[in-house]
C-alpha cells in the first residue's frame, strides 16, 4: 500500500498532530514510512530539490532566490539571451555571456555557425576565394607581398635566406627589391607566378596558390562559394577600366574605340548618347570626347533680388540683391523684377543755431530745416534753438545810479546788476567804483615777518612797512625784529685762541662762548688730543704703545716704563704651522722656530752648515767652531764651550698679555701611545690628548683608532624574550642578528615557545567534528576541545546554529503586541510571527474580533441604491444625476450638451437607429425610440438607509415607497429618509387608506 502523506508545517501537521521536518526546514510532505520532503526552508536557508541548504555555492550553475528568513530558493542560472553565447562555464550561478559577432559587409560572411558555448566565425568575402592579404593582381604576381607560405600541393617553403635543403641563388641581398621576407611565396625572377624552394629534400621548388580566384557567388544554404579565374593582363592595345581585386574580374577594353558626334566615351570605354538639357535648365559645362554635358536648372530670382541679366543655353540668369537703403537715406524709387531699387541721401542735419527740423525725413521722403530767428542788441536768448524748435528772444535789463553791473550780457544770458559797497572800520578804499566794478575795500595790511610799520593805516592809503635790519656777518641779534620796532645787532665776541677755544658757536641770535684751556699735568698726564678753535685739549694717563705691556707706572717725578709683549715660538716644519697655516723659514732652511717675526732655522737644506740660527756652506768663516754631523744634520759646533742641538720648540699662550702684565708661553703637549689627538694645538691652546676608549663586553667596535680619532663602540643588539630569537652570535668587530619569532597561523598552536636562541615550534590544531564545537579554543598548552552542541528548550528558538567555535544560541520566544496577531508559531527554529492586524476603513464594518492567533475580518458596507445629483456623486461622466448601487451606476439626466440613452451620456442620437433627439438645453437632452416595440432599460428600486451601520455591524436598506395614484409626495426620498406620501383632498377614505399604508 502507497504510505500516507500529509504536510507538516514547523512540529504539527493540518489535523494539529505532532510532526517533525528535517532540520532548517519550515514546511514538508512527510510520509507515513519516515520519508521527509521539504517543501519550504527557515533561517534563511535555501530550498533545493526537497532539501535545504545555507546557501547555493554547492553547485556554480545555481543562484540564490528571495531574501526573506523563508521561501528562499536554489534556482539554475537563466541560460543567455538569443543572440548572445556563454563565453566560460557558470560561476558562482553568473554566466558569461557575450553578444555573438554579427557577419556583416565589414566582416564578411558566417563560415562557422554558433552554438551555446561558441560564437559564430565569419570570413572576409575578400578572403573566400583564398587570402587575399598582399595581392597587387599584376601579370605574373611580381608585386605579390602576402604571407602565403605553402606551394599548389601543400609543401612547405624554405626560407629564402637560408641555402637548407636546396642551395640557391634567389637570396635577399642579391633581390633586394623583391621582398623575400621569411619564407612566403615570391616572384623574384619572372616566372609566371609566385613560387618558392621547398623545405622536401626530394622537390627543390614548386609554384604558389596566390592571388588567382576572385569571388564570383557568395555560399548559400544551397551552394557553396563560387569562384572564378582573372581573365589575361590587358594588352598594350587594350586598357584596364576595371582592376582586379578579390572580389571582382579585370575588365580590358580596346583603346581605339570611335564614338559618333552626339555621343560620348564613358570610363568604361563604351559609348553613351549626349544629355540634353530641358527648357527650364542650362548646359553647366560643355560635353567633351570623355564626358557628357552637365545641365543645370536655371536659377529664380528671390524676393530680396532682381534679375541683372536673363538666362541663355550655356549662362544662368545672374541676380543680385536689392540693396537696401541705409539708414542716412531714403527711396526714391521702388524696385520691380529687373531693375534695382533707386536710394537717395537724406539731406544734411539742419545747422543748430541757423536752422530748425521742422519735418523729419522718413524712408520715401528726405529732411526739411527753416532759418532759426536772430535776437536784437536789447534782447538775449532765452531758449536756444534745437534740432526742431526755434529760437525765443527777451529785452535786456538796465542797471541804475547805485549799482554797476555785475555781468555783461551775452547774446545767451541778460544783463546783471549789483549795489555798490561801502568801506567799514579798519578797511580803506583800494579800487574806486566803474559803471562795470564795484567799489573794492581791503583791510588794513598787517606788516608781514621782516617788515615793521613806519605809516598806521588811514582813510585811503593802506599801513605803510619797512624792511627790519639785517645784521652783519660780525654781528648778533640783540632783540628780534617785531610789526611796531626794528631788530637791534651787537657785534660778535673773538676767542683767545693760546689760551681760549670755542665752546658755543654764536648764532644768528646769540653771542660766541669762549672758555680757558685745560693743562695737562707732568708725568701723570700726557696730551692725547691736541686743542683746535673749537675743541678743548684732551689729557689722559701714558699708554704703552701697540704689541707692548707697563712694566711701571708714571709718578708725578718719574714717567712711564714699557716694555715689548713676549711672542710665543713655534716651529715651521716644511712650510706650515702645527695647526696647518702656512708659514716660511726663508732660503736655505727647511725647519725653523718663529718668535716675534724673527726666524732662528733648526735644520738648514742639504750641504748646508747651521750656526747660531742661520745657514752657511761652511764653518771656515767661524773661530773656535768645528763642523760635525752628516747628511742633512750638518751644524757648527764651538770647540771652547758646551753646545746643545737647537730642536724645534713648539708652545701656546697660557696666559694672555695684559696692559700691565706680559704673555706667558707653555709647551704644547705631545700625545703618546694609547692616546689620540682630540684637539689640535693652535698658538692659543694647548694639543688636548685622550685616552683611546675600549669597547665593553656588550659591545662591538665600529670604527678603529686613529692618531686623530677614538675607537667606535656600539652596542651589541639583544633579541627580545618571546619576540626575536638570536640566528647569528657576536664578535669583537660584528654584531648580534636577530630574527622576528614566528606567529603561528590560524588554525595552528604553539608546541614550543619562541626563546632567545630558538624560534616557535607550531602545530596543526584539531577541528571540531560536526555536531560539536570547540568549548575551549586550542592554546599553547593544550588541543582543541569539543563539546555536543546544545538544543533549545520548549520555549526558545535557535537565533545562531551551532558552528565549530561556537554552540547553538537560543532566545525566548517573541509574544505578539497590541493590535498584533500570531501569524506564525514559535518553533524550535524560528520565533513567533507578528502581523499588524487589519483596521477596517470608514466604508467597512468588522464581522470577526481580532483575536491573539487570527486577525480581525472587514466587509464593506452595504450600498443603498439611491437618486444622485451634484459634485459629491459618482455619477459618470458628462451625467448630471444618476441612480448609484453597491456595483452599479446609471445615468438619469445628462449635461454638457450630451443625449441620454439607456443609462448613458452620447454626442449624438446618430448611434442609435430609430431614435430622434429631444431637447435643447445642455442639460437634459435625450435619445427617444421611434420603435413601438422598443423596451427601456429599467431602473432599480430607490432604497435608504433605514438603520446606519456601527463598527460591528452592516448598514440596513429598505426600499423607497411609491406614492399611489390617489396620494402625492409631500417630502422627496433621501439616503437616510423614505419618501412622504400625503392623501388627496379628493374622499377621506383615500386619505386615511393612504396613511394607513403609509404606517406599514
Amino acid at each position: 500500500a502507497c504510505p500516507t502523506v500529509t504536510t507538516c508545517i514547523g512540529f504539527t501537521n493540518l489535523d494539529g498532530e505532532a510532526c517533525q521536518c528535517d532540520a532548517n526546514c519550515h514546511s514538508c510532505l512527510s510520509g507515513s514510512n519516515g520519508v521527509s520532503l521539504c517543501t519550504q526552508c527557515s533561517d534563511s536557508y535555501y530550498l533545493f530539490e526537497t532539501n535545504c541548504f545555507e546557501d547555493c555555492s554547492f553547485d556554480d550553475t545555481l543562484i540564490g532566490v528571495g531574501t526573506g528568513v523563508f521561501n528562499r530558493t536554489c534556482e539554475v542560472a537563466p541560460p543567455c539571451e538569443t543572440g548572445y553565447f556563454e563565453r566560460t562555464p557558470v560561476q558562482d550561478g553568473v554566466r558569461d555571456c557575450v553578444a555573438l559577432t554579427v557577419c556583416d559587409s565589414a566582416k564578411g560572411i558566417e563560415t562557422v555557425a554558433p552554438t551555446a558555448s561558441s560564437d559564430r566565425q565569419c570570413t572576409d568575402y575578400e578572403n573566400l576565394c583564398g587570402s587575399s592579404f598582399g595581392c597587387a593582381y599584376d601579370a605574373t604576381d611580381a608585386l605579390y607581398r602576402g604571407n602565403i607560405s605553402t606551394t599548389v600541393n601543400g609543401r612547405t617553403c624554405q626560407r629564402w635566406d637560408s641555402q637548407t635543403p636546396h642551395p640557391h641563388s634567389r637570396t635577399p641581398i642579391l633581390y633586394p627589391d623583391a621582398d623575400l621576407r621569411n619564407n612566403y611565396c615570391r616572384n623574384p625572377d619572372g616566372e609566371p607566378t609566385a613560387w618558392c624552394f621547398t623545405t622536401d629534400p626530394y622537390r627543390s621548388w614548386e609554384y604558389c596558390d596566390v592571388c588567382n580566384k576572385y569571388l564570383v557567388g557568395t555560399p548559400t544554404s544551397l551552394s557553396e562559394v563560387v569562384c572564378g579565374s582573372y581573365s589575361p593582363v590587358c594588352t598594350s592595345e587594350e586598357v584596364e577600366v576595371i582592376e582586379a581585386t578579390a572580389r571582382n574580374d579585370r575588365l580590358c577594353k580596346r583603346k581605339d574605340i570611335r564614338c559618333r558626334l552626339d555621343e560620348y566615351r564613358t570610363p568604361l570605354y563604351e559609348c553613351a548618347k549626349l544629355s540634353e538639357c530641358e527648357a527650364d535648365q542650362y548646359i553647366q559645362v560643355a560635353a567633351t570626347l570623355t564626358s557628357d554635358r552637365l545641365c543645370a536648372s536655371i536659377g529664380n530670382c528671390t524676393t530680396s533680388q532682381f534679375e541683372v541679366e536673363p538666362p541663355t543655353p550655356t549662362t544662368d540668369r545672374i541676380c543680385e540683391g536689392i540693396i537696401n537703403c541705409t539708414s542716412a537715406q531714403y527711396e526714391v524709387e521702388q524696385p520691380t523684377l529687373t531693375s534695382d531699387r533707386v536710394c537717395r541721401n537724406i539731406s544734411a542735419p539742419c545747422v543748430i543755431g541757423d536752422q530748425f527740423q521742422i519735418k523729419p525725413p522718413t524712408t520715401t521722403s528726405d529732411r526739411i530745416c527753416q532759418n532759426t530767428r536772430n535776437c536784437t542788441e536789447s534782447q538775449f536768448e532765452i531758449v536756444a534753438p534745437t534740432e526742431t524748435t526755434n529760437r525765443i528772444c527777451a529785452n535786456l535789463n538796465t542797471c541804475s545810479d547805485t549799482q554797476y553791473e555785475v555781468r555783461a550780457p551775452t547774446p545767451t544770458s541778460n544783463r546783471v546788476c549789483g549795489t555798490l559797497s561801502t568801506c567799514q572800520d579798519q578797511e580803506f578804499e583800494v579800487v574806486p567804483p566803474t559803471p562795470t566794478s564795484n567799489r573794492v575795500c581791503g583791510a588794513c595790511s598787517q606788516c608781514i615777518e621782516g617788515t615793521f610799520a613806519i605809516a598806521p593805516c588811514f582813510n585811503m592809503t593802506d599801513t605803510r612797512c619797512a624792511l627790519c635790519s639785517v645784521c652783519e656777518p660780525d654781528q648778533f641779534e640783540a632783540s628780534a625784529c617785531t610789526p611796531f620796532m626794528d631788530r637791534d645787532c651787537e657785534p660778535i665776541s673773538s676767542c683767545d685762541l693760546d689760551t681760549q677755544y670755542q665752546e658755543i658757536d654764536a648764532t644768528a641770535t646769540s653771542d660766541r662762548v669762549c672758555t680757558p684751556l685745560t693743562a695737562c699735568q707732568p708725568f701723570v698726564q700726557v696730551e692725547l688730543q691736541a686743542p683746535t678753535a673749537t675743541s678743548d685739549r684732551i689729557c689722559g694717563p701714558p699708554t704703552c704703545g701697540p704689541d707692548m705691556y707697563e712694566v711701571s707706572p708714571p709718578t708725578t717725578t718719574s714717567a712711564q716704563v714699557c716694555d715689548v709683549v713676549t711672542e710665543c715660538p713655534l716651529p715651521c716644519d716644511g712650510g706650515v704651522f702645527p695647526d696647518g697655516s702656512p708659514c716660511s723659514c726663508g732660503t736655505n732652511c727647511s725647519a725653523c722656530n718663529i718668535r716675534d717675526g724673527d726666524v732662528s732655522c733648526v735644520f738648514c737644506s742639504e750641504s748646508l752648515y747651521l750656526f747660531e740660527g742661520s745657514c752657511f756652506s761652511s764653518c771656515d768663516a767661524f773661530a773656535n767652531v768645528t763642523a760635525v754631523g752628516t747628511g742633512a744634520d750638518l751644524y757648527c759646533q764651538p770647540t771652547d764651550e758646551p753646545f746643545t742641538r737647537p730642536s724645534l720648540t713648539s708652545q701656546y699662550e697660557s696666559v694672555p698679555p695684559t696692559t700691565t702684565s706680559d704673555r706667558q708661553c707653555a709647551l704644547h703637549a705631545v700625545c703618546f701611545l694609547g692616546e689620540y689627538e682630540k684637539a689640535p694645538a693652535t698658538a692659543t691652546s694647548n694639543r688636548v690628548c685622550k685616552d683611546i676608549s675600549t669597547c665593553t663586553e656588550n659591545q662591538f667596535q665600529t670604527a678603529a683608532p686613529t692618531l686623530t680619532s677614538d675607537r667606535m663602540c656600539q652596542n651589541y643588539t639583544m633579541c627580545v624574550e618571546g619576540e626575536s630569537f638570536e640566528t647569528a652570535a657576536p664578535t669583537p668587530s660584528t654584531d648580534r642578528e636577530c630574527s622576528a619569532c614566528t606567529v603561528c597561523p590560524d588554525g595552528h598552536r604553539p608546541v614550543t615557545e619562541c626563546s632567545l636562541t630558538q624560534d616557535t615550534d607550531c602545530d596543526r590544531c584539531s577541528v571540531c567534528a560536526p555536531g560539536t564545537f570547540a568549548s575551549t579554543p586550542c592554546s599553547g598548552a593544550s588541543d582543541t576541545v569539543c563539546t555536543p552542541c546544545s538544543s533549545c528548550e520548549p520555549g526558545t528558538f535557535q537565533t545562531g546554529a551551532c558552528s565549530v567555535v561556537s554552540d547553538t544560541q537560543c532566545t525566548p520566544c517573541s509574544s505578539c503586541g497590541e493590535n498584533s496577531y500570531q501569524s506564525e508559531a514559535c518553533t524550535g527554529t524560528f520565533d513567533t510571527e507578528c502581523t499588524p492586524a487589519t483596521n477596517c476603513t470608514s466604508s467597512q464594518y468588522e464581522t470577526s474580533p481580532l483575536t491573539p492567533i487570527m486577525d480581525r475580518t472587514c466587509q464593506d458596507l452595504t450600498q443603498c441604491t439611491f437618486d444622485c445629483t451634484g459634485a459629491e456623486c459618482a455619477c459618470p461622466q458628462n451625467c448630471y444625476s444618476c441612480i448609484t448601487g453597491e456595483e452599479y451606476s446609471i445615468c438619469t439626466v445628462c449635461k454638457n450638451s450630451k443625449f441620454l440613452y439607456q443609462g448613458l451620456c452620447f454626442s449624438s442620437c446618430s448611434f442609435f437607429p430609430d431614435t430622434e433627439a429631444v431637447g435643447a438645453d445642455p442639460v437634459g437632452r435625450r435619445c427617444v425610440s421611434t420603435d413601438p416595440n422598443f423596451e427601456p432599460i429599467g431602473l432599480p428600486k430607490l432604497e435608504f438607509i433605514s438603520v446606519e451601520a456601527s463598527a460591528t455591524s452592516d448598514r440596513t436598506c429598505q426600499q423607497v415607497r411609491e406614492c399611489t395614484v390617489d396620494q402625492e409626495e409631500l417630502a422627496p426620498p433621501t439616503p437616510t429618509s423614505d419618501r412622504v406620501c400625503f392623501p388627496t383632498a379628493t374622499t377621506t377614505t383615500t386619505a386615511t387608506t393612504s396613511t394607513t399604508s403609509s404606517s406599514s
